[in-house]
């Protein structure tokens, strides 16, 4: 289960979110996984039965640009954050597209949001997300879709989502998730 809480300094919102994961995508065997991301700075790390460190990489260029973009994927469960701000800008695509570009810390990424008929955000894409592969990085579209939306303490917010890569032109989903929970203190 992913926790996230959101304390934006410049934003009049809180929220608690859980997200939990389905069950086709979970991890299988004793491995687990973390990711973190402060002040610009992105780090992941894969442990064996949360003892044994098995790979771990930290302030990589990829790793901040790939939190970043995460980071705006899913602010549509906290939709204050989308706000444009002096960090976060929109350029309209089309009727139902806009490339949303976030700074911070130096570094800068886009994503395109699609919009369903209701103005709801129903995927998210990007030509070139950073991907480990092996050793190495590189660069693959990646999408995801969010579905289900439903008010929560005034804001609308999908009741759940995936994100996936496209791997030799086919979209194949990594993570698919629902949420459990949801809380928002809007402050005035």
């Amino acid at each position: 289960m992913d926790a996230v809480r959101l304390h934006p300094g410049d934003r009049a919102a809180r929220a608690e979110l859980r997200l939990g994961c389905a069950g086709a995508l979970r991890p299988a065997g004793p491995a687990a996984g973390a990711r973190c991301a402060a002040r610009g700075r992105a780090g992941s790390r894969v442990d064996l039965w949360s003892a044994i460190k098995l790979g771990a990489d930290a302030d990589r260029p990829e790793l901040n640009q790939g939190a970043l973009q995460r980071y705006l994927a899913e602010a549509v469960w906290y939709p204050t954050a989308l706000f444009p701000s002096e960090h976060l800008s929109w350029t309209p695509i089309d009727e139902r597209k806009a490339l949303a570009t976030l700074t911070s810390h130096g570094t800068s990424v886009s994503l395109e949001f699609h919009f369903n008929r209701e103005g709801e955000v129903a995927a998210i894409y990007t030509p070139q997300r950073w991907m480990k592969s092996g050793r190495h990085y590189v660069q693959m579209p990646w999408e995801g879709h969010f579905f289900g939306y439903w008010e929560c303490s005034g804001m609308l917010i999908p009741a759940a989502g995936e994100v996936g890569w496209y791997l030799d032109g086919k979209w194949q989903a990594v993570w698919k998730g629902r949420v459990t929970y949801a809380s928002y203190e809007l402050e005035s």
